[in-house]
């Protein structure tokens, strides 16, 4: 898995019952986009820049993970 793009969470989220990409993902989040990679394939490994503790959350259906300030703009770096 790549890193392709860093956003801050400005609030909770938000349930939508049709959104554009269907049921796969009904949850919206309002947020802040900081910085992105143009091609997927650019962009670092996330296991090699996230904290180990953010590693495989939603893949097993855990809620985001909180960053400290100091891990979010380690990864902005």
């Amino acid at each position: 898995m790549r890193l392709f793009a860093a956003a801050e969470i400005l609030d909770k989220p938000e349930w939508k019952r049709n959104p554009g990409w269907g049921l796969r993902w009904p949850w919206t989040y309002s947020c802040r986009v900081d910085v992105w990679v143009p091609l997927i394939e650019d962009g670092p490994r996330t296991t090699e820049i996230a904290p180990k503790k953010v590693i495989g959350r939603l893949q097993t259906g855990a809620d985001f993970a909180k960053l400290t300030r100091q891990e979010y703009e380690a990864l902005l770096a």
